[in-house]
């Protein structure tokens, strides 16, 4: 098991016992915003605010980094997704990037989403990734993608406009928290329905 931590100052901590004993294992003073794990290999989205904002990569079950991406105008890198040498990264401040390569190279993915788009988070989820998107003003949506990423759609019926901060998948459902309520999807429907109560 792996976590991140922290802003400045943070670190990737790891555990073989289910989380009676935790070591650092990434110690390079910098925080960890976004996880993500395929196979051997391990991403760490970053933040900072220095020049090493960005995703790290270890094949090596965090014994040992190598940073593989770096763009100046991201302030963090708030959520990740890898499927084989597929990663797609959400960015505070440039919306959505991917690599086909396990980070080699990186291209935008930003068709249908808003511009300088604050993606707070994103799920895959029935073949589809959504993302909880934050715009112009704090406005914000759900935007979702059949292609993995080249093309997306909002998606707020029910749901309305709220800042999406995080979802989950029980493997049969897709649920959202929007502000201070809780939804989940009708795919079906293509809406939400609150469930907080």
């Amino acid at each position: 098991i792996f976590a991140g931590t922290g802003y400045e100052g943070g670190n990737i901590y790891r555990t073989s016992d289910w989380g009676i004993n935790w070591e650092g294992c990434f110690n390079n003073g910098i925080g960890v915003t976004s996880m993500a794990q395929y196979g051997n290999n391990i991403y760490a989205g970053t933040t900072s605010d220095f020049n090493f904002q960005g995703i790290w990569k270890s094949t090596d079950y965090g014994n040992n980094w190598i940073d593989i991406w770096q763009e100046g105008s991201v302030l963090s890198v708030r959520s990740l997704i890898a499927i084989d040498s597929f990663i797609i990264a959400g960015t505070s401040t440039i919306g959505v990037y991917g690599s086909l390569d396990n980070g080699e190279t990186w291209n935008e993915l930003n068709n249908g989403l808003p511009s300088n788009s604050y993606i707070k988070s994103m799920i895959l989820f029935n073949n589809k990734i959504f993302a909880g998107v934050t715009y112009e003003e704090q406005k914000s949506g759900n935007y979702y993608s059949t292609d993995f990423g080249l093309n997306w759609l909002p998606l707020n019926d029910g749901i309305g406009d709220f800042s999406i901060h995080s979802f989950a998948s029980n493997g049969n459902y897709l649920f959202s928290i929007a502000g201070s309520k809780v939804y989940v999807l009708l795919e079906n429907e293509n809406k939400w329905k609150e469930i907080t109560d």
